[in-house]
């Protein structure tokens, strides 16, 4: 060995030079990519930030969307391991919002122009670190000045190539972003969900609140009014259901659009044919009170399959299995997705609006005491209380993200096989769906977000409360 070179025998030369070639350049870039600061835009109204989803060992993938929490992965495919990554934060500007909705203000250029910016400084601090770290690791090593000198320009000469290699090799997909993204959904391959006939509708006698959804909302299960029309008795709606509650302990005029089977797809954007009638979107009927003080929304239930992953948990030794739960992760990115444009849709159309998203309950406690039929054990309501969790922060952060408020409906002491419960059993009309007990905790659960997002305004109210169904069809509050 060379005098100059001053380093512990068994180290050899060569782990050195191999050191100084690849592990700094690759600790340098990692580094980088973990703390270089994400690009903040300001796209269509909305807040989002742009980044490097971090680096990955194969040569070809999508990049990310992180929405509400849930990674998903971009149509638009990139070469070489550092992939772009764009996540949602807030709707910023609600003027800009709507002209873009309305115009379909293309984004993609946008998301390149700042993945550049984020690019270039991100390559910049990965050779200030590998410097950094090859200085650092000559002096350690007592090297002399000019195998210093060798050493560290490697280093940075490696580090350079391979990072600003890595970003080159991903233009291409960021020159597909900017040429093909009008949206965020086309980022990963979907076109905005929209209303059919929506600017045809007319507008109706503005209620006080609007609830639109899925059976939780429609109160199914419980008793149907002695006079319910055609389209109440197919959604399985209910004067028992939380719409109710609300109407009659306020005086208000509260109209139920919700519809049991109902998905945000179809149901709340598309028409949904159930028990032998054909419904026009709930969305659709929204829009015929355009000045609606409130409106309330339960809905992603039937997106997740929640009922199937029930009974699936139910009828498994312990509903951890990974197929199940492949399923749900995969079910609920795709609701996410959804959920974004529904909540996008209200914004604009509703911008006076106050929005009122209901997360779901607990059907089970945590050391449930089922009959042996139940198949019900700690462990599963463990793992569904996980899945349940997840559900519903995706709801929140989705809520929190447009301004919205959320409920937080608790049957806690009243879940599955306890003395009083607040959810249907498995013998009833509707398993696990509320009963007019449960249906009566989530309107209090409203009442109290509404009164927490306005403490000294409600909704104007109205001499005679009831609540409607399809508008035009009138049932008796309870």
């Amino acid at each position: 060995m060379r005098p100059g070179l001053r380093i512990h025998r068994p180290l050899g030369r060569a782990a050195v030079w191999v050191w100084f070639a690849v592990g700094v350049p690759a600790a340098a870039i990692a580094i980088s990519l973990a703390v270089t600061p994400a690009e903040t835009l300001q796209v269509a109204g909305q807040s989002v930030s742009v980044s490097a989803a971090g680096f990955n060992p194969a040569f070809h993938g999508p990049g990310e969307l992180n929405l509400f929490g849930r990674t998903i992965p971009t149509t638009v495919e990139f070469t070489g391991p550092i992939r772009p990554k764009v996540q949602w934060s807030e709707v910023a500007h609600l003027d800009q919002l709507v002209d873009a909705v309305q115009q379909n203000e293309p984004v993609g250029q946008v998301l390149q122009d700042g993945w550049g910016r984020y690019f270039l400084h991100e390559v910049a601090i990965a050779v200030a670190f590998a410097l950094l770290l090859a200085a650092a690791s000559a002096r350690i090593l007592h090297m002399r000045l000019r195998l210093s000198s060798v050493g560290v320009g490697i280093a940075v000469v490696i580090a350079l190539l391979v990072n600003g290699g890595g970003v080159a090799a991903a233009a291409h997909g960021l020159q597909q972003v900017a040429r093909e993204t009008a949206s965020l959904d086309e980022l990963v391959g979907r076109k905005p969900l929209q209303i059919p006939g929506a600017s045809a509708t007319k507008s109706l006698d503005t209620p006080d609140v609007v609830v639109i959804g899925d059976s939780t909302a429609a109160g199914a299960g419980n008793t149907v009014a002695a006079d319910a029309g055609r389209a109440d008795i197919a959604c399985r709606r209910s004067p028992d259901a939380y719409a109710g509650a609300l109407a009659s302990v306020n005086d208000w005029r509260v109209v139920n659009l919700a519809c049991t089977n109902a998905t945000i797809k179809d149901g709340l954007f598309g028409s949904e044919h159930i028990n032998g009638v054909d419904l026009p979107s709930q969305l659709e009927q929204l829009k015929r009170y355009p000045h609606v003080r409130t409106i309330i929304i339960s809905v992603g239930a039937n997106e997740v399959h929640w009922a199937n992953l029930m009974e699936l948990c139910l009828a498994s030794q312990a509903c951890d299995d990974a197929a199940s739960d492949a399923w749900f992760q995969q079910t609920l990115d795709g609701f996410a997705l959804d959920y974004f444009d529904l909540l996008q849709e209200l914004k604009t159309s509703f911008p006076a609006s106050r929005i009122l998203i209901n997360a779901y309950y607990e059907p089970l406690s945590d050391t449930p005491h089922c009959p042996a039929a139940y198949h019900v054990t700690a462990q599963k309501a463990l793992n569904l209380r996980a899945r349940l969790d997840a559900f519903n922060r995706v709801l929140e952060d989705g809520a929190r993200g447009f301004g919205f408020s959320v409920a937080h409906p608790s049957f806690a002491g009243h879940e599955l096989c306890t003395d009083q419960p607040f959810i249907q059993g498995p013998g009833d009309d509707a398993p696990l769906h509320p009963n007019a007990a449960g249906d009566l905790a989530i309107a209090l659960a409203d009442q109290k977000a509404l009164a927490d997002a306005e403490p000294h305004t409600t909704p104007a109210s109205s001499q005679t409360p009831r609540v409607s169904g399809t508008p035009g069809t009138t049932t008796a509050a309870p």
